[in-house]
């Protein structure tokens, strides 16, 4: 990795990777694409697909696909407290990969979409925009996007 200096973006994901909070909205650009949400830490990331995944086999009789589907609920649940510990963390700060949204709209410019969580790779982003309001307001800001 290049020494570089850590970007806003990054350090927002730092602080609530390490169990923080950013208190606004954040608009992100990936090319034609617009993303709008909360930032929440990888383990809540992560801790909410697990628990997506466990709902679904709560419905099911045990089988051999409700079984590896339970297994792969623990796997995630396994991965968001062994890479998002505060040792992990804080090992790579500066270079995570990843940035997770919650309550998350995104938007192409014809079509959107709201979604309970949405996951992007850093490099991916070209910029981003704040709002110290709800998701809702900025949305109504921004021309719904």
């Amino acid at each position: 990795m290049t020494n570089r200096t850590e970007s806003l973006l990054e350090r927002f994901n730092v602080i609530v990777n390490l169990g923080g909070q950013v208190p606004c909205v954040v608009m992100l650009y990936t090319g034609r694409t617009k993303v709008i949400g909360r930032i929440i830490s990888g383990e809540a990331y992560l801790s909410a697909m697990s628990e997506k995944f466990r709902a679904l086999c709560s419905y099911s009789k045990k089988t051999e696909a409700v079984e590896a589907v339970e297994k792969i609920a623990e796997t995630i649940n396994d991965m968001a407290r062994t890479q998002y510990s505060e040792e992990a963390v804080s090992q790579r700060r500066g270079h995570e990969e990843f940035i997770y949204l919650t309550n998350a709209r995104i938007s192409d410019g014809e079509n959107s979409d709201n979604l309970d969580y949405w996951c992007g790779r850093l490099s991916a982003i070209d910029g981003f925009s704040l709002h110290f309001g709800s998701p809702t307001e900025f949305a109504a800001l921004t021309g719904g996007i």
